[in-house]
C-alpha cells in the first residue's frame, strides 16, 4: 500500500494541471526544496561520519581493523561520539523519504508489462528499507553510551539496521534489473550479490573489517541511488 500511494503519478499530474499556474509554481519549488535538503543532509551525513573517522583515528585510540563502528560513539575510543551518533539520526531520518522517491523513480521508469512484479518489490524493499532507516536512527539515540542492559538496545538496532538497509538494496536491484529500469545493469548485479555477500560474510565471521567494508558496500549502493532518485 505504501508504494501505491507514492507512485500514483499519473493522478498527481493531472491535479496539478488543473491548479492555478501560482500554485503549481509554488508547489514546484516547495518540492525542489526538499529534494535539495535531503541531499544536503546526505552530503552531512558523509561529512560527520568521516570527521568522527578521522578525529578517533588520529586524536583517540580508534582502528578500523580492530574497532566496530559502533565504537565512534563511545567515548573510551573518540573525543567527539556525538558526531557518530548525530551522523546515525541524520542518515536514519533521510532514509525514510529518500526510500518512497527510489520507488516512485523505480516504477516510473520500469516496463508497464511487470507492473505487479514491480509493485510487489518495491513494497517489500519501501518497507524493510523504512526499517532500516528508523533502526539506524535509534543506532545514534542508543549509542553504546546509551546502549541498555548488557548492550541490548544498541546491538538490536544496529543488526536491524544492516538487514533493512542490505535487503532494501538487495530488493531495489532486483527490481531495477527484472522490470528494465534505466539503471546500470552492471550496478544492478553488483547490487544484488555484493552487499548481501558481505552481510553473510560479517555474520559468520564477526570481525570489525568486515563490518566496515559492509557499511562502506552500503553507502556505495544508497547514495548513487539517492542522487539519481532525486535528481530526476
Amino acid at each position: 500500500m505504501l508504494v501505491e500511494e507514492c507512485i500514483e503519478e499519473e493522478f498527481i499530474r493531472e491535479k496539478i494541471r488543473r491548479q492555478d499556474p501560482i500554485v503549481r509554481h509554488a508547489n514546484g519549488k516547495i518540492k525542489r526544496a526538499i529534494r535539495m535538503l535531503l541531499l544536503s543532509l546526505m552530503l552531512s551525513y558523509l561529512l560527520l561520519l568521516s570527521i568522527s573517522l578521522l578525529i578517533a583515528t588520529c586524536l583517540g585510540e580508534y582502528a578500523i581493523i580492530t574497532h566496530t563502528i559502533s565504537k565512534l560513539g563511545a567515548s573510551g575510543a573518540t573525543p567527539t561520539p556525538l558526531l557518530f551518533d548525530c551522523a546515525c539520526i541524520i542518515a536514519g531520518i533521510i532514509t525514510i523519504p529518500n526510500n518512497f522517491y527510489y520507488a516512485r523513480f523505480a516504477h516510473s521508469n520500469s516496463s508497464p508489462r511487470r507492473d505487479k512484479l514491480s509493485r510487489s518489490l518495491l513494497s517489500c524493499g519501501l518497507t524493510i528499507g523504512v526499517i532500516g532507516g528508523l533502526s539506524y536512527f535509534f543506532v545514534g539515540v542508543f549509542s553504546l553510551e546509551r546502549a541498555g542492559p548488557n548492550g541490548v538496545f544498541h546491538n538490536s538496532f544496529a543488526g536491524s539496521a544492516f538487514f533493512g538497509f542490505v535487503f532494501s538494496i538487495f530488493l531495489f536491484n532486483l527490481q531495477y534489473l527484472l522490470c528494465k529500469v534505466d539503471v546500470s545493469k552492471t550496478f544492478g548485479m553488483i547490487g544484488t550479490t555484493m552487499p548481501l555477500l558481505v552481510f553473510f560474510i560479517n555474520c559468520i565471521i564477526s570481525f570489525p573489517i568486515f563490518e566496515w567494508i559492509l557499511l562502506f558496500t552500503i553507502i556505495m549502493h544508497a547514495v548513487p541511488l539517492d542522487y539519481l532518485a532525486l535528481t530526476r
